[in-house]
């Protein structure tokens, strides 16, 4: 049964392969009496069950022996072997090893308080040989004692630069690479949009059969957001050729879902007359109301419906140049804001 457990991390294999071999030198000790999962023979039998045969020979072993690194503070497995350590530190001899570029803070936890030995140090090899001769009753080779230990510090730098680096950054850092990538990703997007907007750009120039068609395809390409935006109300606008004033205003209301707008006594006598081309109804209590079903009004419920989507939707660049030509707060439900964009 094995009675020194190498609690590692198994990216750190080429140290502790010169690890284990110094001990087992300095120590004379049997390839049976080191559990280490990474060395072939070491470690776990084939066919077994590797979490269970791990912790029993946790359980049964006298030393264990945890080579503290930045791989091992970074892996889960690892620290739980550590949290077990600390809590049966008072049946088993528990040597903390650190490694060479962490100091004796970087654990913290478990470990304030614990003596702690520097992997990169002769004197605290020396001393990890002689705390493993003595738990388990063994004679300390001082013939190969020294040049064992020289042996692991002079090949330790090869093998300690063979070992994975693991990813370390601050959340500072953490978060500026997630803004970057957000960032990254947002020109990604745009970029494909502009591809996108390019193909179709380019398919609609190859259904175009003179240079008139070609020239206003330029022309909407183009515009800018705002264009676009002011092209959309001039739609609306346009629409008013089919009506008088106080009508269109009042139809453009209604379809706005804004009430009824405020009208002179002229103005609703304009009323009257769409009621005869039928733009407007008036019912048994001599309400006005809009005929959805007449032509004009028709075409000026679909500009509206665009005007509505392209207001709910403009982004702040539009929002903030309307505001500041009209003065009003640009709100679709705002009738002031309306009687100034579509010139009521």
């Amino acid at each position: 049964m094995s009675k020194i457990f190498i609690s590692h991390c198994e990216a750190d294999k080429p140290v502790v392969k010169g690890l284990v071999q110094m001990i087992r030198n300095v120590c004379d000790l049997t390839r049976e009496e080191i559990f280490c999962t990474s060395i072939v023979g070491m470690g776990c039998t084939a066919g077994n069950i590797f979490n269970e045969e791990i912790r029993h020979n946790f359980k049964e072993s006298t030393i264990i022996v945890a080579l503290l690194t930045k791989n091992y503070k970074f892996s889960e497995f690892c620290m739980a072997e550590l949290g077990a350590s600390w809590i049966s530190k008072e049946e088993k001899r528990f040597i903390p090893l650190i490694d060479s570029d962490v100091n004796y803070d970087f654990f913290k936890g478990v470990l304030v308080g614990v003596h702690e030995l520097k992997i990169d140090r002769n004197i605290d090899l020396s001393q990890l040989c002689n705390i493993i001769c003595e738990e388990l009753g063994k004679e300390k080779r001082l013939d190969v004692s020294l040049d064992e230990v020289n042996s692991f510090l002079e090949n330790y730098p090869t093998n300690k630069s063979n070992c994975p680096t693991p990813f370390l950054c601050t959340e500072a850092d953490w978060q500026k690479m997630i803004d970057e990538k957000n960032t990254i990703e947002e020109d990604y997007n745009a970029a494909c949009n502009v591809i996108k907007e390019q193909k179709a750009y380019i398919k609609e120039l190859q259904l175009l059969k003179d240079a008139t068609e070609v020239a206003s395809l330029a022309k909407k390409m183009n515009q800018s957001e705002i264009d676009e935006f002011q092209e959309c109300v001039d739609a609306v606008i346009c629409e008013r050729s089919n009506f008088d004033r106080p009508v269109f205003k009042f139809v453009v209301y209604n379809l706005l879902n804004l009430g009824d707008p405020y009208l002179d006594e002229y103005d609703w006598s304009q009323l009257s007359k769409a009621t005869s081309s039928k733009i407007l109804k008036r019912n048994s209590d001599e309400q006005y109301y809009v005929n959805y079903d007449n032509l004009h009004v028709k075409d000026l419920s679909k500009a509206l419906d665009t005007y509505v989507e392209m207001v709910q939707s403009a982004d702040d660049e539009i929002r903030d140049f309307y505001s500041k030509k009209l003065n009003v707060d640009f709100d679709i439900e705002n009738s002031e804001f309306n009687d100034k964009m579509l010139d009521l």
